[in-house]
């Protein structure tokens, strides 16, 4: 009955509903299949049957390219240190050096580079410590413990989208509608960069970060590794160096607020 080709009845078994669009023609069909509302993450929880290294892949770089990034070029550079970074020095230096336009952001291409670089190196580190300390193989380790990264960008990014959607994105998603259909209305922002409140959308990466260790924890069990305090460890450096990061642009921020703001 599935349009899909699907099998329901291997979901639970393979820890997995990929390309189920929740149509719902399956429980129509059939009384043993019915929708239920699990505990959020659930599955992250239990031992997934047919991982993808590409999902992991996904996990891992979108961290570096965006969350990291993000912390070093929108959070980081934009502070009233910012001048002091190291990517924006190096960045000014080749830009000055080989001439190029004020539009070819030299430091916010350093930034990235650096956030990928340090989200690769700190998980697929931690991986291949673990593989060679703990005799388990590299490739085992990778497709279990990855997707124990999944809140870090997941989670996390809900910081970022909630407070622009406030500060940036709804005023601008209404006018943009108003204007493409002759609506006549105009709206302003729910609120205004740098009120107090905004800050409580800050929360949500140090949600991410600790429930990534939480599901890290409870991962090593399935690499025969109980529960080893050093494995844990040293497994958890991406997100426990994704909290330090957090909680340092943060009191940058307090101490040395930006002098101006670019988005």
């Amino acid at each position: 009955s599935c349009p899909y080709e699907l099998n329901p009845s291997k979901f639970d078994h393979r820890n997995s509903m990929a390309n189920c669009t929740l149509c719902m023609e399956c429980a129509q069909a059939c009384d043993a299949v019915r929708l239920e509302a699990r505990r959020l993450g659930s599955s992250l929880y239990r031992e997934i049957r047919t991982p993808k290294e590409w999902e992991v892949w996904v996990y891992i770089l979108l961290v570096g390219v965006i969350t990291f990034t993000m912390r070093f070029h929108h959070g980081l550079s934009r502070s009233g240190i910012g001048e002091s970074m190291p990517w924006v020095i190096t960045g000014k230096y080749l830009q000055n050096l080989f001439g190029l336009p004020k539009w070819v952001d030299v430091s916010g291409l350093l930034a990235m580079l650096l956030g990928v670089f340090t989200a690769l190196l700190l998980s697929l580190g931690s991986f291949w410590l673990i593989s060679r300390l703990y005799g388990v193989e590299y490739k085992k380790v990778f497709l279990v413990l990855g997707y124990a990264f999944a809140p870090l960008m997941i989670v996390g990014g809900l910081s970022h989208v909630l407070e622009f959607f406030f500060v940036e994105y709804y005023h601008n998603i209404v006018n943009g509608f108003s204007q493409a259909f002759a609506l006549g209305l105009s709206v302003e922002p729910l609120a205004e960069r740098g009120e107090k409140w905004l800050m409580a959308f800050r929360i949500f990466p140090f949600i991410a970060g600790f429930w990534s260790l939480h599901i890290m924890w409870k991962k090593l069990r399935f690499l025969g590794l109980g529960r080893a305090g050093m494995a844990h460890l040293i497994a958890s450096a991406l997100p426990i160096f994704y909290l330090l990061l957090s909680a340092l642009q943060i009191w940058v921020m307090l101490n040395f607020p930006p002098v101006h703001h670019r988005h």
